[in-house]
């Protein structure tokens, strides 16, 4: 009977193992068909509209089969969490619409973001019980989601190097990655070099939201670091030696701009974000201000009830505050969407500072610096699946912290010989 149980719980564990890289797949595959669609565009020049938008259906149709392959293991594992969460948001669109009807025909595109993509993204997540193997993956896709951006780089610089946000956080993904590989897992200099190489790419052709992204990450990074070894010398080395070399960027970051910037022209590049960053205008409020005022006029005109979801949309003539706190509460009024503010700030704080799991935490730190640090002066978190994946990171440290399968320990798995020995004891 043990040699039974021990053989059932190891063929258990696993299919469990089958199953988590499975889903994982199906969430990662996101990341890479996103930027396997830009290559293709670009590589190729496909610029008739037409054909683009054939094109993204054609990989949207290739993550959807994978999702749809998975999606009995994933709805075995998360039912109850999988229809509360979807009653509860499409009660909040029905009694948005029923409230303010005129959010109605912005209403249809948000769903199809949320409910056909961010959540599902979330769900599938929380329904990953080793998330290591979530994480392993995550890890090799970065390789191949750099090796494109690289191929995407080359080929706008053998035609006319431009400005190209989508390019800049697309890139994003990747260094962000191989960055924690190499400060968490093992450090090579050909890791250091694609980091290298992908900051460059972003800093000559993208924007400035990635660039800002990429350092709060290192900052939170490096903060949970000090947290964790606030009492070890090596840590307060690092933390002299990183002062003293921010300090030193600082205090010569226009001679170091410069440099780069000549560096630059000299192969015939033109870097917006050179430009922006040697201008007087250096903040990242470029084109927004009239949204973020705009946005602030009409939550005092109507602060309790707000405006429902998507009505930002109908007053900044269909985009949002790019912001998520102002999005948030212009839509639910200061108090309701003070209260969902500080929900969220509650389950960020302890899904990247307080997580008692290492790979969770580790994990809520990648993607909040994927996810979380552009809401704040770009993008809509009801359209980022990025953020719901960092949601259901956070959520998963606070609330799934049992829904793991018990694995044995590899230090003491059953080998064929003890399984042989052992039949042949109780016999």
């Amino acid at each position: 009977m043990y040699v039974r149980r021990i053989k059932k719980e190891l063929s258990d564990a696993e299919k469990s193992d089958r199953d988590d890289k499975r889903i994982s797949w199906a969430i990662i595959l996101q990341f890479c068909m996103l930027i396997t669609n830009y290559a293709v565009k670009e590589v190729f020049h496909i610029n008739n509209s037409d054909m683009r938008s054939f094109i993204s259906f054609i990989f949207m149709i290739l993550v959807g089969i994978m999702y749809l392959k998975n999606f009995r293991t994933v709805f075995k594992r998360n039912s109850m969490f999988f229809i509360l969460s979807y009653i509860f948001f499409v009660c909040l669109f029905l009694l948005s619409a029923l409230l303010n009807p005129e959010t109605i025909e912005f209403l249809p595109n948000i769903a199809f973001w949320l409910f056909i993509i961010c959540l599902p993204t979330a769900q599938y997540y929380l329904a990953i019980r080793d998330k290591a193997i979530f994480l392993n993956i995550l890890i090799l896709s970065g390789y191949y989601q750099l090796s494109l951006g690289l191929v995407i780089l080359i080929s706008m610089i053998l035609a006319t190097p431009k400005y190209d946000m989508v390019f800049s956080y697309l890139i994003l993904v990747p260094m962000v990655i191989l960055t924690y590989k190499v400060l968490f897992i093992n450090f090579r200099i050909i890791d250091l070099a694609l980091i290298l190489l992908a900051f460059t790419s972003v800093v000559t052709v993208g924007s400035r939201g990635p660039l800002l992204s990429y350092f709060i990450y290192l900052v939170l990074l490096f903060v949970n670091y000090l947290i964790k070894n606030r009492l070890k010398a090596k840590a307060l080395v690092l933390f002299f030696l990183s002062t003293t070399f921010i300090s030193a960027i600082v205090l010569n970051f226009n001679f170091f701009i410069k440099k780069l910037n000549n560096l630059l022209i000299n192969y015939g590049v033109q870097s917006r974000t050179i430009y922006l960053l040697l201008s007087d205008n250096i903040d990242f409020s470029t084109g927004r201000s009239d949204l973020f005022s705009n946005t602030i006029n009409k939550i005092f005109l109507n602060p309790i009830l707000g405006y429902g979801i998507g009505g930002d949309r109908v007053f900044l003539n269909g985009t949002y505050p790019h912001n998520i706190f102002l999005e948030i509460i212009v839509q639910f009024g200061i108090v309701l969407g003070g209260i969902f503010s500080l929900v969220l700030i509650m389950y960020w704080f302890i899904g990247i500072f307080l997580n008692k799991n290492t790979i969770d935490q580790h994990l809520a730190i990648i993607f909040a610096g994927l996810g979380l640090i552009s809401l704040f002066f770009s993008g809509s978190y009801l359209t980022s699946s990025n953020f719901w994946l960092f949601m259901a990171i956070c959520i998963s440290s606070v609330h799934f912290t049992n829904h793991k399968l018990s694995y044995i320990n590899s230090e003491k798995l059953i080998t064929a010989k003890d399984v042989q020995n052992e039949k042949e004891n109780n016999f």
